[in-house]
């Protein structure tokens, strides 16, 4: 599901033709002569490594994410969507959502140097509540028709002030899974059947059923770190 913590991006001509990146959340500033000189370190390593990949100049790139850094909320993945989608906006490229998640996924394995999942970036690119399934050769979405303000009344979602770089740990639990591991193995498989009940518990509108399923895979969750 799609919440209402956005990422935010804006692009102008710079009057010095130069090129300034501005990370407004994490207060980072960054001016250039040209992308080439923009480094893997940077602050903002996302900002600087979509700003290489469209060889961005002459211009103003802002950025601000209401999601806190390393909160978990996937922030990182909207602010990727919204700066991919901007630039090929600026560019007069077509803006077509499959090539665009699979642009910034790339552009993320790239910074995180390990593999990314398929699932953060549908809710910034499409919003709303959806179930993805997937299918050899293709992640199909499906809209859940389900009253936004009817499940919003019954979920509270808190800040604990805590970071995590979730995108390296992922990918060492599926790595795990891949090696044949068999309690990762069956905690998947456990996992992958409560997200089935999810579904099913959504679109009835069972809402004690929902919040075991929450319950149940948070604890099946914990027992892969």
């Amino acid at each position: 599901m799609a919440i209402s913590r956005r990422a935010q991006c804006t692009l102008a001509a710079h009057t010095e033709d130069r090129l300034r990146l501005v990370s407004a959340d994490i207060g980072s500033s960054i001016e250039v002569n040209t992308y080439a000189e923009l480094k893997h370190s940077d602050a903002n390593a996302l900002l600087s490594q979509i700003a290489r990949h469209f060889s961005a100049t002459s211009m103003v790139v802002s950025t601000r994410s209401d999601s806190p850094v390393g909160a978990g909320l996937a922030g990182s993945s909207a602010l990727n969507v919204a700066l991919c989608a901007a630039f090929q906006r600026w560019n007069h490229q077509p803006i077509e959502p499959e090539a665009l998640m699979q642009l910034a996924g790339d552009i993320e394995s790239q910074i995180i140097r390990v593999p990314t999942g398929v699932q953060d970036y549908r809710p910034a690119t499409f919003g709303g509540i959806a179930t993805l399934m997937l299918r050899p050769g293709a992640i199909e979405r499906v809209p859940l028709q389900i009253d936004h303000e009817e499940l919003e009344s019954r979920i509270l979602l808190a800040y604990t002030g805590q970071t995590r770089q979730s995108g390296i740990n992922n990918w060492l639990i599926t790595k795990a899974h891949i090696d044949g591991d068999k309690a990762t193995f069956n905690l998947f498989e456990e996992i992958r059947d409560i997200a089935v009940s999810m579904r099913a518990a959504l679109e009835r509108h069972n809402w004690d059923e929902v919040g075991k399923n929450i319950a149940d895979e948070w604890n099946l969750r914990k027992r892969l770190e």
